[in-house]
């Protein structure tokens, strides 16, 4: 390229390609129709979110960020289920946003996961808003980028599992049982 004083351009989500593009020449990501330029000067922390933006994260999720402005991240799809279902019984104006949310599931109780996530995808959309809700986590620190809440009684299945609830539950299906035997 150098003797023909031309541009070579090689389109590749390969980890291993972006690792020796970016040590030993320069590097132009086009992410979201955003210019990111990486070379052997980048921050390090700069190359990693745009590395993982690139190999990592879906189309999609970018799409849901730009389209929401917003991501919520959860356990897993249960927690979902569970605060619609919470909501709606509460009616709770929540409902019908929690219905649209753009919500990520982590698949694990490790805030980490949650927040390399969110700073990939603020890196590319600075304006994002973020929320990680887990299971109460003993020395959870602040975060900066993410802002992560915990259950106070270390799930959001010990909410419903009150001795009142309880009672009223079975003695309703004792009245159902009844009913139809």
């Amino acid at each position: 390229a150098d003797e023909m004083n031309t541009q070579l351009i090689i389109a590749s989500h390969s980890e291993a390609v972006l690792d020796e593009a970016s040590e030993a020449s320069k590097v132009i990501a086009l992410i979201e129709n955003k210019v990111f330029e990486l070379n052997a000067a980048s921050p390090p922390q700069k190359i990693r979110y745009i590395k993982k933006a690139l190999t990592e994260i879906g189309w999609e999720k970018y799409y849901l960020a730009r389209a929401k402005k917003h991501v919520i991240y959860l356990e897993g799809s249960t927690d979902l289920q569970m605060l619609l279902c919470f909501a709606n019984k509460l009616q709770h104006r929540v409902e019908p946003l929690l219905r649209t949310a753009n919500v990520q599931y982590t698949a694990d109780n490790v805030p980490a996961t949650a927040i390399r996530n969110f700073a990939s995808l603020k890196e590319i959309f600075p304006q994002l808003k973020g929320l990680a809700l887990f299971d109460n986590l003993p020395n959870l620190q602040d975060n900066p980028k993410l802002k992560i809440i915990c259950w106070t009684r270390r799930e959001l299945e010990n909410y419903f599992a009150r001795p009142d609830i309880l009672y009223r539950h079975a003695e309703l299906l004792g009245r159902k049982h009844v009913a139809m035997g």
